[in-house]
């Protein structure tokens, strides 16, 4: 098979479960594709040049050849209306609404780390993308509740499409999403085995699920 060159930058924390944030440019333009990557070993962060094990390359060139045909990344689904992200710029926000997304839910506070997107630069880069509503609830994961998960719920069900909730990793908004489900009545192993499919380990909140589950 030929091979696309491309330079790799890591650009986010390596996940519990081996994936990794990926940015690729393409040595065929100027196109920028982000998207995650199960490289079955760790990356240096920084630029390097692609020379992967065989799966891992195939992953690389197939997201930027998809990325320079025009097609978005994808997200993590955890619903038909709700899909979750990391930390999200202006390249993935054009990215959703190229997917058509219709509202975005921020779940971390302003000022979390050095260098996060404020929700104010969040909420400019969704208008420029067509994305007209943007919704700030922070909470921090120790806290979170059954009546934040409802809220949770009230805010993505109150849209008339596709909703993108964020934090830092993407686990405080499946958390809420999962707590909710729970509270009426679903099942926490199939809850942790949708979020796991999304590339979120709820593993940990396990007992909480139950508890809301009751």
């Amino acid at each position: 098979q030929q091979q696309r060159a491309c330079v790799v930058d890591v650009t986010r924390r390596r996940r519990r479960h081996g994936w990794v944030v990926v940015r690729a440019h393409s040595a065929f333009g100027n196109a920028i594709f982000s998207g995650s990557l199960n490289s079955g070993f760790p990356l240096p962060s920084g630029y390097l040049n692609v020379v992967l094990n065989r799966e891992a390359a195939a992953a690389v060139i197939l997201f930027v050849h998809l990325f320079d045909k025009g097609i978005p990344m994808s997200f993590g689904q955890l619903s038909s209306q709700l899909l979750v992200s990391p930390q999200i710029g202006r390249a993935e926000i054009e990215a959703a609404a190229a997917q058509g997304v219709r509202a975005i839910i921020c779940n971390r506070p302003d000022g979390e780390e050095p260098g996060q997107p404020e929700v104010a630069q969040i909420r400019q880069w969704a208008a420029e993308a067509g994305i007209a509503t943007v919704i700030h609830q922070p909470v921090q994961a120790p806290q979170i509740g059954v009546a934040d998960a409802q809220t949770f719920a009230a805010h993505v069900a109150a849209q008339s499409g596709p909703v993108l909730a964020y934090c830092r990793t993407g686990t405080r908004s499946a958390m809420l999403w999962a707590i909710n489900e729970a509270a009426h009545g679903a099942e926490p192993a199939q809850l942790l085995q949708t979020a796991a499919a999304a590339g979120i380990d709820l593993t940990p909140a396990l007992p909480r699920l139950e508890a809301a589950r009751g």
